[in-house]
């Protein structure tokens, strides 16, 4: 089963994998999650350790890492969803005549990374 939680660090910690939990400690203290709960991690903070070992694992576990300090919008909600390739292919769009902005702007593009 794939993952399905998000779990967002923004404080110095270490991070650690012991069977089959993902502990993150930090000043404040210690908590446990299930790997297989995961489906991804973002990073905000440059105190953040974790050992090659450990991202070999999350990444066996289809858990994906992003640190986000740089692209971290200072307003608003940047949304990410993960997508199969099988899934990405059958997106369906419907769109209605351009209006006022795309017009006189442009269209903006989808970032597909």
């Amino acid at each position: 089963m794939m993952g399905y939680r998000t779990l967002e660090i923004s404080t110095s910690c270490e991070i650690h994998i012991k069977e089959g939990q993902l502990e993150v400690t930090s000043d404040s203290g210690s908590i446990l999650i299930p790997i297989e709960d995961l489906s991804q991690i973002m990073f905000h903070g440059s105190n953040i350790r974790l050992s090659t070992m450990d991202l070999s694992i999350l990444s066996r576990n289809k858990v994906s890492l992003m640190t986000l300090d740089e692209v971290k919008p200072k307003t608003g909600v940047v949304r990410l969803l993960r997508l199969t390739e099988k899934q990405y292919n059958n997106i369906y769009m419907v769109t209605g005549e351009p209006d006022y902005q795309e017009k006189t702007v442009g269209v903006n593009c989808h970032i597909m990374i």
